[in-house]
């Protein structure tokens, strides 16, 4: 009775685990890429409840060492030091860190999915290739958020017309646990 019991409930919280290679994550925004990995629009994700903003829980690509000092860029998802290559108000004392974090994230994703025949993988490699963080600051759709994307806010990409996250592409999925497979 008690196994039956506990596996009962195994069953009712095995949906909320997150697959291995991926981890629950606070997320606030979501940059929605055309196909070509231009910025058409910055998607809040986050819930207001009075004063407060309640950010997004969602499953992203998880890596296996936990967070350092270094730098060491995430898989489709970070702050705006990494996707962005923009810091906060902290942060503008040290650019050179600033651009190393932008750096590593644009060299991962090039690494990554170059090659790869996905609409998803075309338009986050679009974007690293076709931005600098000078012309993702000077992006009107980004420049009007730029506070709340700077206060350590994680963004997300989505493809323009997809309901799912690029990150949650099977495709994408698939190359990620390849990577920490052998990565390891």
């Amino acid at each position: 009775m008690i196994i039956n019991s506990l596996y009962n409930y195994y069953r009712i919280i095995e949906s909320d685990l997150p697959t291995w290679g991926f981890k629950e994550e606070d997320v606030s925004f979501a940059l929605n890429l055309s196909p070509d990995g231009d910025v058409l629009d910055v998607i809040p994700l986050y819930t207001q409840e009075g004063r407060r903003r309640i950010p997004k829980k969602i499953q992203v690509p998880a890596r296996r060492d936990p967070r350092t000092v270094n730098i060491i860029a995430d898989f489709l998802y970070g702050n705006s030091k990494y996707v962005l290559g923009i810091g906060d108000e902290e942060d503008v004392r040290r650019p050179e860190r600033i651009k190393e974090c932008y750096d590593k994230m644009k060299e991962l994703h090039i690494s990554l999915l170059e090659g790869i025949d996905d609409i998803g993988a075309k338009a986050v490699l679009g974007y690293f290739k076709r931005n600098t963080p000078d012309t993702l600051r000077n992006n009107p759709k980004i420049s009007s958020y730029l506070d709340e994307l700077r206060s350590g806010s994680n963004i997300v990409f989505m493809l323009d017309g997809d309901a799912e996250f690029i990150h949650q592409r099977e495709v994408l999925q698939k190359i990620w646990l390849d990577y920490l497979n052998n990565n390891v």
